[in-house]
């Protein structure tokens, strides 16, 4: 006789026998249980004989993980995330580098810029020291009594002294010169060339200066024409010179620091604008100078023409001999 299912049962989720009279758990009957058993009051055990155990003691049940494993796809939205910074970093990095170049390219480098404006400044002050003393002791206003003037000053002077002032009225340039060509005396102005000579000894009188950064004294060399006027002003007289042309030479030809026969003025930079393969030259002739006690007589042989172009390739007797940089 069947049991009598109408009054009320004592349901126990973990007894087999409620789900077949043969005490078998179908499967759709399992599934069921162990939803029910999720339910419980905790998880269910089965001892070492088969038997059903009771529910776990709260107090001995393990502790879950604090920490929660990861979720799907986390590690690949962390690199992708990394990849889009990364990216966009490099984006303004390069933005901010065509900037510059540009500001540079138009203007100047505005770091060396300020850098070369106050040593420019300090210049001024020493070269103001040095023509005083110099004013002292004037010269007699003839070619010999100069060039010997000349002559004492340029053996005096050291690497990175103020030795005059650059003027180009037309071209809005003025800076003190310093002696030498070497990097840290050209990142203070214009410097002159230890292997020419100084105004008035009657020869090459070579000067160097940067294009692009130090305040690029000579940034628009290419914009010199024939017949501007130049004035270099020294210690012991002021000198005027006039363009008469310019070459472009390479940057090992050495020939344009050949000696001259007559008072010559080279100005000198790199070309093309940031690069130095190339050297870009303005030349001048000497017009006038003028002591502080009148004019010099300027010889006739001061009216020569820009020196022809010849390449004087560097050799193993001049290792290590090279232009100066601008």
């Amino acid at each position: 006789m069947p049991p009598d299912r109408t009054g009320p049962v004592d349901f126990d989720p973990f007894e087999p026998r409620l789900a077949g009279h043969d005490g078998s758990i179908s499967p759709r009957e399992g599934r069921k249980v162990t939803l029910r058993a999720r339910f419980c009051d905790g998880p269910v055990t089965e001892r070492e004989d088969g038997e059903r155990a009771g529910p776990v003691d709260p107090a001995r049940r393990p502790r879950r993980s604090s920490v929660s494993p990861p979720a799907y796809g986390s590690d690949a939205g962390s690199v992708g995330r990394r990849l889009h910074r990364l990216g966009t970093a490099l984006l303004v990095a390069g933005a901010l580098a065509l900037a510059w170049s540009v500001v540079v390219w138009r203007w100047q480098d505005p770091a060396t810029l300020a850098y070369t404006t106050y040593e420019q400044h300090r210049l001024s002050h020493r070269l103001a020291v040095v023509a005083a003393a110099a004013a002292a002791e004037p010269i007699s206003p003839s070619p010999q009594a100069l060039a010997a003037v000349a002559h004492r000053f340029r053996r005096s002077a050291k690497p990175g002294d103020p030795i005059g002032r650059l003027t180009v009225p037309r071209l809005g340039i003025s800076y003190v010169i310093v002696e030498g060509t070497e990097t840290s005396s050209l990142r203070l102005g214009p410097g002159r060339d230890e292997r020419s000579f100084m105004p008035g000894e009657g020869n090459l009188v070579y000067i160097a200066g940067h294009r692009t950064t130090f305040s690029a004294p000579f940034a628009h060399i290419d914009a010199f024409r024939r017949g501007d006027v130049i004035r270099v002003t020294m210690p012991y007289a002021t000198f005027t010179y006039v363009v008469t042309g310019h070459t472009i030479v390479a940057a090992d030809d050495l020939a344009v620091l050949r000696p001259r026969r007559s008072d010559v003025l080279a100005l000198q930079a790199c070309h093309p604008r940031f690069f130095a393969t190339q050297r870009y030259i303005v030349w001048a002739r000497l017009r006038s100078a003028v002591t502080p006690r009148g004019p010099v007589a300027i010889p006739a042989s001061a009216s020569v023409r820009t020196p022809a172009r010849r390449h004087h390739r560097l050799t193993p007797s001049a290792a290590g001999a090279t232009m100066p940089a601008g």
